[in-house]
This record gives structure tokens, sequence and C-alpha cells, in this order.
């Protein structure tokens, strides 16, 4: 109002302005005749500041007319460099137009600049619009000045660090043009001694563009002392640039052109005393007055949030009379919560020591922090430190809160010791949060009465990095909430549980540390999808982490000293995830899960305990793996009622029970597991079928190595046992298991035990060493089958042991293939009353007793063997109702090569015998047996042995070399058999000895081949009474009963012993090469006995040698 009125003042003629006048007036104008071209110079400095200034500057201007009409109106231009004190350069292009109106004796002008300025950092410019009125006496001008208002950001070597403000946060800087204007109104002084001055008073106003704006007054006077000098000396003065007073100095030098082409130009005062004027109409071609320059204003940045500026209220213990501000702080907490607001942050610069009134509340949305910690703020171009925060980090000289503090929605409590000094609730020192939400409590040290730090019905707290150094309850006290953060903690003492959680889903319980607590170390009771993560636990008087009723629970990266119960306890905490966890000693068990399934147990260090290192009840689909335990007092690792559990990839050290123990638990999966030493069994599956032991490693173990009881249908393969002080792998009602790939070191019982296995397949395992115990007999084998029906045991590679290498009882259609017994103490391969035996392609390398032994078994099928050396016989049989023995391979027997002992069918065929100790084979109560095509060398007894009552079977195709009677028989009953084809060489005493009580019809020895025997080729004789008949054809005897290898002798004899008879023997094409005397036969026949002993030939089968009885016994035949 004040700006208009002084403009509608400057504006209205006086009566004396107001008299006619002629434009050619000379007092007005240069004479027509006299005008020429002028152009004004002046260089003009300016000292000193003025809003938007903070130096001075020196300018260049050029006052150019460029058109007038009739000396009364002028239009003009304005240039203007310009360089300030820095160096920066800077201009202002204008263009105005200025006019005389003689109505109101006035000159009217206006006039419009194109600015530019440079500062040390950034370039501006602005559009600069104006108006005048300048009158004889009174002068009035606004100017409006239009830049760009852009923030231009200083390096940060032209900045402050972060510093406050009042009650903000300011960092960084920033220059910015200033949007404005200014109005000024001004009077002429009377001529002083050839001078001329102007008072002037006026306003300005500029926008603060995000700040506060710039409003003042201005006064100056500006002076012509001469045609050619003049000054300005302006004050100004605001709120925010002070006072400032800038002062000009000009000097003016005017120059006139006369050429003919330019225009004439009348406005222009000339002459020395051009600068001093006494009408208005003198005034058109004065310079224009408006700011030096742009106006540029220097601040810093405001911090802010989401657009809204920090808001920050400072405490200071001891402080009086303060607003809150940074230089006027509050003194206590009380004061600065009474007026603190939402999103307000209540800061104490300079620590201190505050005991407010009980309960002493921080508002919803209010932040109480100190300068202990190192404090971050987030604002809108990203985290920035407060200033003076960090002056204790590890907050020991932090200022304290005396009494409990209450936190509201949205508080923060931040870099406090709270301390408790008495029993009241707003007394103990805790901090409370009670039906809030989005709260945070960081770095804070807790001495308390009761619980460190209460939270109870809350959603989306954080508690992190508070040390709750002495609590009489528990030190962190989580009930009823929900998105509860407690991260960073350290409680060094608590009476109760480190961390007690109830009833509360989603909490996160991350890197806390509980240095002592007389409860659990963390307790975790009806919270689902809970995350215990890389939390530090000192001393538990209960267990080191408690989980109850906390399905999805995740613990995951926590380490436990030691602990009075268990390290980890878990019940009804489906799909638990429990790995990485660290447990140094606990006096129960290292990791409990109770009512757990689908969860995991993955990957977790355990160091000593008393009881189980890993157990678990009721957890079906639980997976167990990566996880070491180093010392147990029970089991390492025990699962009960387990169906689908997975325990793979464990390192179990020494335990003083089993090393891994399933008890009911269906359809396991136990792989890749390491135990060292166990005091028990290394492996227990009790009712655990369908079960999978897959690549295990078992060191020493006292008792079994892996014991599987009532687990039908499963698989124990590619297993590694060094040690065992029972049975390697012993499988207890079982069937259809599947036993394959297992290396076995040591056993003290059996390498392989399996009792009650109907349909067991044992293959490609390796025993090593069986010691076995001399006072039980079912100890000491390679590989013990009991009850073995429909058992396949093939290709497993048995070495030293004390007993049988493989032994089979009741193996109804049992299957021996492949195997390999390098040396057993007992029998190599031993089946005891197995019907539908096979025994194919095994190799016994060496035996004590049998190498093959089977007795009480019926259909045997014993073939593609090879026995390299046993200390007993090399197949002994005995009982088979059936058996077939061929294709075998036998070395170096002690004993009998082959026995088969009341085994009335079968056959003998192609075996291969190349040193027997007794007999090549011993056939007894063998009535119907096929002997054929076998090769005997070198038996210190016979070659082949016949005993017992009758034999009606065969003996063909065989080779005997250098046994003590190639084939010999001692039957009491009758013989009804056949003995052909067969080759006898080198016998030490007969071919062939055939000797039975009667020789019934079909009784044939034919087509053998005898050579050297030291007595007769083929010997035979009756001995039972009753007729008896033998056909003895195509028999070909070389150089048999040699004395001295000079003297020949019979090489056939037959005898009747007293009392036996008659007896009838047909000769038919036989042929002895011996040359006798003639007192001797080549086929020779003995009677002692009143009945007859005759013989019989025929002329179409002539024998070659001479036939008679050298003791005239015999009669020729008629």
């Amino acid at each position: 109002m004040f700006c208009c009125s002084v403009w509608f003042a400057a504006c209205v003629p006086d009566r004396a302005a107001a008299q006619p006048f002629a434009l050619n007036d000379p007092a007005l104008t240069a004479d027509a005749g006299q005008a020429g071209y002028p152009i004004r110079y002046t260089l003009r400095h300016f000292a000193g500041q003025a809003p938007g200034y903070d130096t001075g500057l020196t300018r260049f201007e050029l006052f150019i007319p460029l058109m007038e009409v009739d000396g009364s109106s002028l239009l003009f231009c304005d240039l203007q460099p310009l360089i300030d004190n820095d160096g920066n350069w800077g201009s202002n292009l204008g263009l105005g137009f200025r006019w005389y109106s003689p109505t109101f004796d006035r000159v009217f002008g206006a006039y419009g600049y194109f600015d530019y300025r440079e500062t040390d950092y950034h370039r501006f410019q602005q559009g600069t619009f104006g108006v005048d009125s300048l009158g004889n006496w009174i002068d009035t001008r606004v100017n409006v000045y239009l830049p760009d208002q852009d923030q231009m950001a200083l390096p940060a070597e032209a900045v402050e660090a972060p510093h406050f403000q009042g009650n903000s946060l300011r960092y960084g800087g920033y220059q910015t043009a200033m949007l404005g204007g200014d109005f000024e109104v001004g009077v002429r002084v009377p001529e002083i001694a050839g001078t001329q001055s102007r008072l002037l008073a006026g306003v300005y106003h500029f926008d603060g563009n995000g700040e506060t704006d710039v409003t003042g007054w201005k006064a100056r006077i500006e002076t012509d002392w001469t045609a050619n000098i003049s000054t300005d000396v302006a004050l100004y003065d605001d709120d925010v640039f002070g006072t400032t007073v800038m002062v000009g100095i000009a000097l003016n030098i005017q120059t006139e052109s006369f050429s003919p082409w330019s225009p004439h130009i009348q406005s222009f005062r000339r002459g020395p005393m051009r600068h001093i004027t006494h009408m208005a109409a003198d005034r058109i071609a004065e310079p224009t007055y408006r700011q030096p320059n742009i106006a540029v204003r220097e601040n810093t940045y405001r911090a802010t949030q989401d657009g809204n500026p920090l808001q920050f209220i400072h405490v200071v213990e001891g402080a009086t009379g303060g607003n809150g501000s940074f230089a006027r702080p509050f003194g206590t907490l009380d004061e600065a919560m009474a007026v603190a607001g939402p999103g307000t942050i209540v800061y104490t610069p300079y620590g201190g020591n505050y005991q407010p009134i009980p309960t002493f509340v921080v508002p919803e949305e209010v932040a109480l922090l100190s300068n202990a910690p190192v404090q971050w703020v987030e604002t809108d171009v990203g985290w920035m430190q407060i200033p003076l925060s960090g002056a204790s980090p590890d907050l020991s000289e932090a200022p304290q809160i005396w009494g409990s503090v209450e936190m509201s929605r949205g508080s923060t409590l931040n870099g406090f010791w709270i301390v408790g000094y008495g029993d009241a609730l707003g007394e103990t020192g805790s901090v409370r949060m009670v039906d809030v939400a989005d709260v945070s409590v960081r770095n804070n040290v807790i001495w308390s009465r009761q619980d460190g730090i209460w939270i109870e019905d809350a959603m989306n707290v954080t508690v992190m990095d508070n040390t709750v150094a002495q609590a009489l309850g528990s030190g962190v006290f989580l009930m009823s909430g929900s998105g509860v953060t407690l991260a960073g903690n350290t409680v060094i003492q608590a009476n109760r549980d480190g961390i007690e959680v109830l009833s509360c889903d989603s909490a996160e319980i991350v890197e806390n540390v509980i240095v002592e607590a007389a409860g659990n170390g963390i307790s975790l009771v009806q919270g689902d999808h809970a995350s215990i993560l890389g939390n530090v636990i000192g001393l538990a008087g209960e267990n080191g982490i408690q989980v109850l009723q906390g399905d999805h629970a995740n613990v995951v990266g926590n380490a436990i000293a030691m602990a009075w119960g268990d390290g980890i306890t878990l019940t009804d905490a489906a799909h638990a995830w429990v790995a990485d966890n660290a447990i140094g000693t606990a006096w129960e068990n290292g990791i409990e899960l109770v009512d757990g399934p689908l969860a995991s147990i993955v990957g977790n260090q355990i160091g000593e305990v008393a009881w189980h290192g890993i157990t678990t009840t009721d957890a079906t689909g639980a997976e167990i793996w990566g996880n070491s335990i180093q010392w147990a007092g029970l089991d390492g690792i025990q699962v009960t009622e387990g169906a689908d559990a997975l325990i793979a990839e464990n390192h179990i050290g020494e335990v003083l029970g089993n090393g891994i123990t399933l008890n009911y638990g269906a359809n396991a999966t136990i792989v890749r597991n390491q135990i060292d030493t166990a005091e028990g069994y290394g492996i227990e599956l009790v009712e655990g079928a369908n079960a999978t032991v897959f690549e295990n490693d078992i060191g020493q173990v006292q008792r079994s190595g892996i014991s599987l009881v009532r687990g039908h249908n499963s698989v124990i393969g590619w297993n590694h046992i060094a040690a065992a002080g029972g049975n390697g792998i012993e499988i207890i009602d079982a069937g259809a298991i599947v036993v394959g790939e297992n290396v076995i070191g040591s056993a003290q019982r059996n390498g392989i035990a399996v009792i009650r296995g109907a349909n067991a397949t044992i293959v490609y395992n390796q025993v090593n060493s069986v010691s076995g115990s001399a006072n039980d007999p079912d100890s000491g084998h390679g590989i013990m089958v009991q009850d073995g029906t429909s058992a396949d045991i093939s290709y497993n590679q048995i070495g030293s042991v004390s007993g049988d290498g493989i032994r089979v009882a009741d193996a109804t259609n049992a299957t021996l293939a492949g195997n390999v017994i390098a040396a057993a103490g007992g029998r190599g391969i031993a089946i005891l009353d197995g019907v539908y035996v096979t025994l194919l392609q095994n190799e016994v390398q060496h035996a004590g007793e049998a190498a093959f032994e089977l007795a009480g078994t019926g259909n045997g099928l014993i073939t593609g063997n090879r026995i390299l050396s046993s200390n007993g016989d090399g197949i002994r049989v005995t009982s088979a109702s059936s058996v077939d023995i061929s294709g075998n391979e036998l070395g170096r027997i002690d004993l009998n090569g082959i026995v088969v002992v009341d085994s009335p069918a079968g056959q003998i065929i192609g075996n291969t015998i190349e040193f027997a100790g007794r007999n090549g084979l011993l056939l007894i109560d063998g009535t119907n047996l096929l002997v054929a095509d076998n090769v005997i060398e070198r038996a210190v007894g016979n070659g082949i042995d016949i005993r017992g009552g009758d034999f009606a079977g065969s003996l063909t195709g065989n080779s005997i070399t250098e046994a003590q009677t190639g084939i010999n028989a001692a039957l009491t009953g009758t013989f009804q058999g056949q003995i052909s084809g067969n080759t006898l060489i080198d016998s030490r005493a007969y071919g062939i000895s055939l000797e039975a009580g009667q020789f019934a019809v079909g009784g044939l020895v034919a087509a053998n081949v005898v050579e050297t025997s030291e007595w007769e080729g083929i010997a035979v004789l009756a001995t039972g009474a009753g007729p008896s008949t033998l056909t003895v054809q195509y028999n070909i005897l070389e150089l048999n009963n040699l004395e001295d290898d000079t003297y020949h002798h019979r090489e056939f004899v037959a005898r009747l012993a007293p009392g036996a008879g008659p007896f009838t023997v047909e000769l038919l094409g036989n042929k002895s090469y011996n040359i006798l005397t003639p007192t001797e036969y080549n086929f020779d026949f003995l009677n002692s006995s009143l009945n007859a002993l005759l013989y019989s030939t025929d002329a179409e089968s002539t024998n070659f040698g001479a036939i008679g009885s050298s003791d005239g016994s015999v009669p020729l035949p008629p």
C-alpha cells in the first residue's frame, strides 16, 4: 500500500510543471544544429556487500541511444559487462525506452535485461524487468528479477560438515539465484557546490526457495560530483543477510559523433554541467538503477525425510531457559518430551545423566537419541551421521536414564544407559513396549531389576545392539507380538532366560550374545516362522535354545558354549530348520527334536554332550545331514519313530552308545556318515523297513558296525566298517535285504551276519578280517546266514577269518556265486540244511577245514568253483539228496579232494584235483552217483574211493594220476555200477580195486586204461555169500605190477573170499601186455571159498594175455 501511494503521488503533476512549452526549447534539449550522436561510457566499481553479493565487482557500462522522436522519447540499449573481485565474469544486456510527458512533467521508462553471472562454482542467468518515473524532485522505480532458481550444489571442499542450525540439521551447500524485486522512492537534494544528490529509500523481497524469504529495507544516496564522477552508497537490512553496505563509484565519459550517417540525439545532456538537472525533461537519458547483477544466495541444505525437514529438540543436562534449539537446549528429558511431536528427534548432543519422572514415556513417533554411539539418520539424500555423535561408541560414557522407559508407537530409543533404582514398575530400569508398533530400541545398556526389555502385544518392533548388563528376570521378554526383530543384543546376566519369547509369530532373534542365563539361553514358546540366527550363548542353566510349538522355526548359525540341559531342543516344531549351529558342551542332548515332522538338522557342530548328540522323536520326514558330533555319552544320532528320515554326511567322533540309532523309522535313508568310535553299534536300525544305508564310514565300534532288526526290504551298500567288536553287518528278522559292496576291515564276531533273513542278497562285499571266539561256534565267519531262504550271496571278497568264510544254515534256494575267500580258519563255504543250493564260481584260497561243505542239503549244485588250498577236504557233501559237483578246480587239499557222504543221487563231473592229502574223491553211501570226466593228480590216498553199502552209480571218463589206488571201492553191499572209460596212471597200489559183498548183474568194469600201477591194474574181490556176476571188458592194462621195473607179473586178479560166492567174472576183450613166466597168468583167478569162482570169455572178444589160476583154485572154463 505504501509503494502504491508513493507511486501515485509521484505521478500527479504540480501546477508549475503543467505549463505549456515548446519541444525545441533550448533549456530542454540541445540545439538541433549542435546535436550529434552521443554515447556514454561508464566504469563503475562496487565495494562491500549486499543481499545476494558477498564481494565487490567492477562493471563497464555502455549506454547507446538507438532512436529518438522529437527529443522527447528515447530507445536505448545498455551493455554492462562486469567482473567481480574473485575474477568471475558476468554481464547485463538491456534494452529500454523512456519518454517525457509534458502533462505530468515526468519521464516514464521501461526496460528489460538479460543477466549473466558466474561464481566460483556455477553460472546463472535471469531476466530483469523494471519501470521508473523520474521527476524534477521525486523519483520512483520498481524492478523485478526472474532467474532460474535451480539449487546448484557446491563441492565438498566448499561446504561445512553436517551441523545443527536451530532445530534443523544442515549439510552440504548450494547456490541459487534469488527470485524477487525491489521498490524505491527518492527525492532530489538541493544543489550544493556544483554537486547534485538524491536520497532514496525502499524495500526488497526475494523468495527463499525452500528457505526463509528475504525481506528488508534499504536506503541509499547517489551523488553526481562532476559530469564524470559519481558515487552511490546503499544500506540494506533484513533477517537473512543482516545489515550490509555497498559503495559504488563511477567514472563517466560521454562521446559524440557528428557523422551525417548517425542519428541526431537531442535528449542527452551535454557540457560540463550535464550532471546537474533542473527539470524532468533533462533526465530522459539518465542510467537505469537496479541490482548490480544477479543476486545469488548461498545456503546449506536442510536435511529432510519424505520432503519434510527433520526436527531436532536438543537436551543438555542442567540447561535452563531453553527452547530445544541447538543454541538453547532444554535441561531435562521431561521438558523435551512435553513439546516433542511426531517425527521429532530428541537429542542429547553432550550426554548427561537424567532422572525423569516415573514412568518416563517416549511419545509416539519420537526418537530419543544420545551422542554416545555413531548415530545415523535417513534423509532424502541418503544416510547422514548426526553431528557430535560417536562420542562413546562402546557406550561406556553414554548418558544415563534412571528408571524405566515406556516406548510408544513409532518411537525410538538409542544410545543410553537405563538404570534401575527401585522395585516399582517405573523404577526397575526396564525398557517396555506394550501394545505398540514400529518401535526401535538400539544401542542401550540396561541394568534392570526385572526383565531387561519387555515387549508385549507389539508389532514390527526392532530391538538391536542393546546390552542387558543385568536382569533379575529375563534379559529380553517378548509376548504376543509379530514381526519383532531382536538382533545384536548382549545379555550379560539374566536370572531367567536370556531371551524369552511367548506367542509371537515371525520373531527374528538374530546375532544376540547371551553371556549367562540361569534358565534357557533363548526360549521360544508358541511362535511359528521364527528366525533364531547367529546368536552366541555362553552359559545356559537349562537349554541353550528352546523352541516349543514353533512350526517353521529357523535355528541357524548359533553358537552355544555350555548348556546344563540340551544344546538345542525343539518340541512340536514341524518344518523346523536347524542348521550350522555350534554347541560346545551340553549336559543332556546336543540337539533334541520331538514331534518335528519334515524338520531339517543340517551342518551343526556338536562338541561334548552327556546324552545323545542329536535325537529326534516322532519326526517323520526329518533330515539330519552334514552335522559333526565330537563326543556323546549315549548315541551320536538317535531317531525314534522317524519314518522317511534322511541321515546323511554326518561326522560322529566318539560315542559311548551307538553311532546312529533308528527305531521305528520306515523308509529311512542313512548315507555317507562317518563314525569314528562307538561303544555300541556303529548304526542300529530297529523296525526300519525299506531303509537305505549307503556309503557310511564306520571306524571302531564295540558291537556291530551296522545292525538291522526287522527292517524288511532294506538296502545296505557301499559302507566301510574299519573294526567291529561284534558283527561287521548284522541283519535280524529282516527279509528281502540287499547287502552290497560294503567293506569290513575287521570284526570280532562275523563279517556279515543274517539271522532269519529270507530273500537276502549279499553281493560284492569285502570282509578283510574276522577274529571270532573259540567258545562261540556262531562267530568268526566272514558271512553267516541263518534261515537264509532264497539268499543270494555273490561276488564277495572274504579275507582272513577264524571261522567259515561263508556259512549258510537253513538256506533253501540259496545261491553263492563268484565269492572269493582268502583265508578261512574253518570252512571256506559251509551250507547247512539248504535245499536247492547253488555254489557257482566261488574261489577259496585257503581253508582251515573243508573248503566247501554242504550238510543236510538237498539238490545242491557246486560248479565252476576254485579251491587253491585247504587243510581239510576240498568239497564235502553230507546227506544231500541230490548233488551236482562239476567243473570245479581244486589245488592243494590236505585231506580228500571231494567227499560225498550219504548222498544217494547226483553227479560229480569235470572236476580237477591237483593234489589231495587223502583221496581225490571219497564217496560214502553214494548209491547212484555219476562220477565222470574228473581229473585227479597226485592223491596221497586213492584217486576215487567208494565206501559204504551198495553202489549202482557210474564212474566214467575220469583221469587219475599218481594215486595210491586209482579207483578203490570197498563195499559191504552190492556193486551194480559201472567203472568205464577211466584212465589210471602211476598208481602206487592198484589201478582199480573193486571189493563188494556181491556183484549184481549189470556191474561193469570196461574200457579203462590202467598204466604203471605198482600192483595189479585191476583187482576184484567178492566177500559176500550168494551169487555174484561182474563183466570186465575192453580194459587196457600196461606195465602194471612190475618188479624192479624188470619182472612182469599179473595185471588182473579176481578173488573169492572164504565163504563167499559163487562168483562169475566175464572177461571180454581186455588186454594185458606183461610177459610172464609159465606159472603166472596176466588174468589170474584165486578162490578161497568152497563156492565156485568162474570166469568166461568170448571168442569174438578175445582177451590179450594169459588167463588162469596161479594157485589152481579156479578151473579152466569148459
